[in-house]
């Protein structure tokens, strides 16, 4: 995602895994989904 021109902050990834946008990381947020965002593994 890093040198993408068309990419604007705040672009959230998991190592090299696009996890998605801040509006995405808010609805994780509000919907208790967060470790499912960020794509971690229990």
């Amino acid at each position: 995602l890093a040198g993408t021109p068309t990419a604007l902050p705040p672009q959230i990834c998991n190592d090299n895994v696009y996890c998605g946008d801040f509006e995405a990381f808010e609805n994780a947020v509000e919907m208790e989904l967060l470790e499912n965002f960020l794509k971690i593994k229990k």
